[in-house]
């Protein structure tokens, strides 16, 4: 690599850690403390950031102190949310298939779980959402998911406080919640008629996807989900893993299923 090469990527790295340190700030940061985040001269700190506000990657404001992310950004992050269920579709596709009970994609928007894609089976007795549906974080499969990817102390801010009852089967304490979540049984997220009584659910988050926090999860009728939660469950996993594999994301130590 030539010396003009490695200029230029030297620029675009320093670029990328502006981004990342503004984007752990929401609320801005000045340019002294984007030069102390980054470990970049404020002369530098301050051509990139006008380099960036140019191109509507980063903001400025006469009315409000600090530099913030961009709309650029924003467009971009909702085209990399598109990207990831389209790369997830053919899994959802060959979990419906594979177990015949309606399959979601869903992200974490706000203090909700938002479907985003979800594939219904053929049968009439079934369990129906709807795209862009936001489901409740503490009484769903799939919000649970989505808690379990926080620390306590982020997942605590997540919840709403007294929490929803919706049937008799809700769980309401935030303490016993969360120690649920923390300790799933055999690791998948349950609901067992938490939600909407007679309608039952198992989720896997996906891990390290880029962008997103996501969640798969298989959404069945009470008095199937008994019987088949075993082979649902077991179906689930193998299909995260897949959507993990195509992906080449991962935790460390994880080994997704043959």
């Amino acid at each position: 690599m030539g010396e003009a090469a490695r200029g230029e990527m030297r620029l675009i790295s320093r670029a990328a850690a502006i981004l990342r340190a503004i984007a752990d700030h929401p609320t801005g940061l000045s340019l002294g403390q984007i030069a102390k985040e980054t470990g970049l001269s404020r002369a530098t700190v301050q051509r990139l950031v006008d380099a960036l506000e140019v191109e509507g990657l980063l903001a400025k404001s006469d009315l409000v102190p600090g530099v913030r992310l961009g709309v650029e950004i924003a467009r971009i992050a909702a085209s990399v949310h598109r990207d990831v269920a389209l790369l997830v579709r053919p899994i959802l596709e060959r979990l419906n298939a594979e177990v015949g009970e309606t399959v979601d994609l869903t992200m974490l928007q706000g203090d909700a779980a938002l479907v985003v894609d979800q594939v219904q089976p053929a049968r009439a007795l079934r369990v129906v959402s709807h795209i862009g549906t936001p489901l409740p974080l503490h009484c769903t499969a799939s919000g649970k998911a989505h808690l379990s990817q926080m620390s306590g102390q982020e997942a605590s801010s997540h919840l709403v406080h007294p929490l929803t009852r919706y049937t008799d089967k809700t769980i309401t304490s935030h303490q016993e919640l969360l120690a649920g979540i923390a300790n799933p049984a055999d690791d998948c997220f349950v609901d067992d008629e938490e939600f909407a009584s007679g309608v039952c659910a198992l989720a896997l988050p996906v891990r390290g996807l880029v962008s997103g926090n996501y969640v798969l999860s298989v959404s069945l009728p009470k008095q199937r989900f008994d019987e088949s939660r075993g082979t649902v469950a077991d179906a689930l996993r193998r299909c995260r893993d897949a959507v993990e594999r195509m992906a080449g994301t991962g935790p460390a130590g994880h080994r997704p299923a043959k």
